[in-house]
């Protein structure tokens, strides 16, 4: 894992890493909610405020929009 944002008030969070693939995941429970396979490992991440949007940068150099599910 290589990059973490929390989303909106803290209840989801959105990770990523080497393995290409970003997160979701349900901070109160721990659990992976929804998973995405990214072209290339995710280097770094931003979350919208609302929660519902996301970008990634990729070790490919490349920037990628997201956009997430509703909670």
């Amino acid at each position: 894992m290589l990059a973490v944002a929390f989303l909106g008030s803290g209840a989801r969070a959105l990770s990523g890493g080497d393995d290409r693939l970003l997160q979701l995941w349900d901070s109160a429970q721990g659990a992976v909610t929804t998973r995405f396979q990214a072209r290339a490992a995710v280097k770094c991440l931003a979350a919208a405020p609302d929660g519902r949007r996301a970008v990634t940068g990729g070790g490919d150099g490349t920037l990628r929009y997201w956009g997430l599910p509703e909670p």
